[in-house]
């Protein structure tokens, strides 16, 4: 018994769940509504310098109730006496258990194919009806139906149902028609897990997948903001229920951008000595939450090294001062950086009255490492006699005509002697950091004393300017982040050295910076800036 337009409709009101097994209910209610389709499409739109880190969807393929046959099929007719042949292509085998013709359309026989040609007898025959329930379920890549009146290929694709009772299988997830970012050509077999997962089909019959990878391969452009969306589809090669959505809370997505100067992509620091410079990103957006900076730094500096590169300073306002002259020296407990194979010079920051003055250094050292105290003058020769010429203070190097070996079993100190004029030297505070040291004054030869207790707090303020060992790994440039945690040591060749800053995010205020410390007198081109933040 068929049903009508009328009865189709009220049972689809009520909600019905048709089982595939109940086939009398099909005879009696008709098809369910059509609800397998073979593909669905999601648009996801991106600026094209988006950073892609996770971004995952969640697909669902459950067993279809019905679908139309234009969904399912390609449809070809025949026209006979008195109605229509209609073959049902599948182009694959497929299972069929029931057909419900469209409205004014009536089923006259069904017949399998069978490989070379359509069985006979038909597995259905009638006088007409507009619903047909199978003896048994087929498995058949085409259908040939015989038809009542005259309807159109486009009339039956459209308003002809069939219910077939497998799982979608086949599926696969493209972005834009290229390769798929899922497949899986088995039947889907859905778990009682009611959890999603990448790892199996849940209960529903949904499962996540994660667009990430294939969507950073598109996007990552650091000189291009513009939108563009990309097109995902779903498809099957069996019909289902079929669906395509994002995953609540399952996408990580940030911004990647060059900075630029004066349109260009590259800029060069310069360090007349070692220093620390700043270096402003001033074409970025303000306020930018960063992860991440990759840049490339370029250079070829020089093998030695200075340690600290930065400070100690003079506190400000000033605590106090020590004056040098012909009988008035005073001794620095050196820095020494064990990564040093031998010691090149010392940087000291002084200043000279108007007539200038001259200056040498001569090297102590201690009875061991133990007693720091220094207590005998070293035979190799002092360093080379440096002029001060009048003016404010500044850091002053004092070479040796030869590197001196590394001490092995002491420590060394420095006696800065002055034979012509004054010069003059601002203490740090003890807690200056390094290169604040211990400052002992005296005669040029000593002995050595403390200074008053009034100045206990001070210190002296010196720097080594030493070569690495083969075997010791000293970077001489530091970048930072200029506020945050993030920096990475590079040491610039020729060719273009990588660094990586990388950090959970570092909210900046107004305009992000570099902070650049370099440990040498160098040039170093940086280029290639690209700065990932949250927004």
């Amino acid at each position: 018994m068929a049903i009508s337009d009328k009865n189709l409709g009220a049972v689809q009101k009520t909600g019905i769940s048709v089982s595939w097994d109940d086939r009398e209910l099909y005879r009696v209610y008709g098809a369910p509504k059509p609800d397998g389709v073979t593909s669905r499409s999601l648009d996801v739109t991106l600026p094209r310098n988006a950073v892609v880190n996770k971004y995952e969807v969640v697909i669902g393929a459950g067993m279809a109730h019905a679908v139309a046959a234009g969904d399912a099929a390609q449809l070809r007719t025949t026209p006979l006496t008195g109605g229509v042949t209609a073959v049902i292509d599948f182009g694959t085998p497929r299972t069929v258990s029931a057909i419900q013709a469209p409205d004014g359309v009536f089923i006259k026989s069904i017949s399998t194919w069978i490989g070379a040609e359509f069985a006979s007898p038909p597995k259905f025959q009638s006088r007409g009806d507009d619903y047909a329930v199978l003896p048994s379920e087929v498995r058949t890549e085409r259908l040939l139906l015989t038809l009542s009146g005259n309807p159109s290929i486009e009339e039956l694709a459209t308003g002809m149902v069939l219910v077939l009772p497998e799982s979608p299988a086949g599926i696969e997830l493209r972005i834009d028609g290229a390769a798929p970012v899922f497949a899986q050509v088995a039947a889907v077999d859905p778990t009682t897990d009611t959890a999603l997962s990448s790892q199996a089909w849940n209960v529903q019959a949904q499962r996540v997948v994660d667009l990430g990878p294939a969507l950073a391969a598109l996007t990552g452009n650091p000189l291009d903001e513009t939108a563009v969306t990309f097109k995902v589809t779903l498809t099957s090669a069996v019909p289902g229920t079929l669906s395509l959505d994002l995953r609540a809370g399952g996408q990580d997505v940030q911004r990647i951008r060059r900075a630029t100067f004066n349109g260009q992509t590259t800029i060069d620091q310069t360090f007349d000595n070692e220093g620390r410079q700043e270096l402003e990103l001033a074409s970025l957006p303000a306020n930018l939450t960063v992860t991440a900076v990759n840049l490339t730094a370029t250079g070829t500096p020089p093998v030695i090294r200075v340690a600290p590169p930065v400070g100690p300073d003079a506190p400000v306002p000033l605590f106090a001062d020590f004056t040098f002259n012909a009988d008035r020296a005073a001794i620095f407990l050196v820095p020494w950086d064990a990564r040093f194979q031998e010691l090149h010079g010392l940087r000291i920051p002084l200043a000279a009255g108007d007539s200038g003055a001259e200056a040498r250094v001569l090297l102590w050292k201690t009875k061991d490492l133990v007693d720091l105290s220094p207590v005998e003058a070293m035979s190799n020769p002092a360093s080379e006699p440096l002029t001060i010429a009048a003016g404010a203070e500044e850091w002053q190097t004092f070479s040796w005509k030869q590197p001196v070996a590394a001490p092995k079993d002491f420590a060394w100190w420095a006696a800065l002697i002055v034979s012509r004029g004054e010069a003059v030297m601002s203490f740090a505070d003890a807690a200056a950091g390094a290169g604040a040291v211990r400052f002992l004054w005296g005669s040029p030869a000593g002995p050595w004393h403390d200074l008053p207790q009034a100045l206990n707090v001070s210190r002296g303020r010196i720097r080594a300017i030493g070569k690495p060992r083969t075997d010791a790994a000293y970077p001489p440039l530091r970048i930072e982040l200029g506020a945050g945690t993030m920096f990475a040591d590079v040491t610039p060749n020729a060719k273009g050295t990588p660094a990586a800053l990388k950090s959970a995010g570092a909210a900046q205020s107004g305009t992000t910076r570099l902070v650049l410390t370099s440990h040498a007198p160098a040039t170093f081109t940086l280029k290639d800036i690209d700065v990932v933040s949250t927004t």
